[in-house]
């Protein structure tokens, strides 16, 4: 196992795992740091408290896999309110675009070179539902409203 690495193993297998990392890990000067070191299970496995020598480790109900959120219930309400802040975040920073003396053209640039590949990071491989296309296409028209100073 390496760090941000999806595994799929009984409990057992895990804790072994973690023994045999944590001793080779001791070996060239490194530490497990049962705090940030976090684990997460599906809804179809039992109830467990995974221990690494005493110390528990924290169980979570989602997490952050290569820039998206990650839940077991397979919703995408997380990462949809994580791609609309990021795009509001990007579309703040490049605020002066929306000045009145900028051309049409050059503020469409922007937006589609900036603002919306943060809006819509990783949407290729999302399975979306109406409501939640709804809340990105009404995110990206109100900051396109901004944009031409439309109210």
């Amino acid at each position: 196992m390496f760090a941000d690495d999806i595994v799929l193993n009984d409990p057992s297998t895990v804790e072994t795992s973690l023994k045999i990392l944590k001793n080779v890990a001791h070996s060239i000067e490194l530490e497990i740091l049962p705090g940030k070191t976090k684990w997460m299970k599906n809804t179809f496995t039992r109830d467990y408290c995974l221990r690494t020598e005493g110390s528990v480790i924290g169980e979570v109900s989602s997490c952050i896999y290569l820039s998206q959120a990650i839940t077991m219930g397979n919703g995408l309400s997380i990462e949809i309110g994580r791609r609309r802040r990021a795009g509001w975040a990007t579309f703040n920073k490049y605020r002066d675009v929306r000045d009145r003396r900028f051309d049409a053209r050059v503020k469409a640039r922007v937006f589609n070179t900036h603002v919306l590949p943060a809006l819509i990071y990783g949407s290729e491989t999302w399975s979306t539902i109406k409501e939640e296309e709804r809340k990105l296409t009404s995110t990206q028209r109100a900051m396109e409203r901004k944009i031409c100073a439309v109210t």
